[in-house]
């Protein structure tokens, strides 16, 4: 006799890459599928109950005006017609002072 067993399948959250920053722009990209949706919160607190930038897209990254120098928090999720996936960890980041020289 078969037994079966019951198990439940979660997807992990998408992990952005820190961003990277040229002339004034931030960059953040992700492994992101086709035909996806996703959302990209920035605040700089680790609770992001104030969030200094919410953004939905169906690219696998954005390109965002370079926020002032100090450390930040980003995280990323999938969206969907039908709901929205788990958000992934806070990933911390520093922004360097900009140097329109250096860049």
């Amino acid at each position: 006799m078969e037994q079966k067993i019951p198990f439940e399948l979660k997807v992990q959250p998408l992990l952005p890459e820190l961003p990277t920053f040229d002339r004034g722009r931030m960059v953040t990209r992700w492994a992101g599928e086709a035909g996806a949706k996703y959302e990209l919160q920035v605040a700089s607190e680790t609770d992001f109950a104030a969030p200094l930038l919410s953004q939905e897209t169906s690219k696998s990254y954005l390109i965002l005006p370079r926020p002032d120098a100090g450390r930040y928090y980003l995280r990323l999720r999938e969206t969907s017609d039908s709901g929205q996936g788990e958000w992934s960890a806070a990933r911390p980041f520093n922004v360097p002072e900009f140097c329109p020289l250096c860049e």
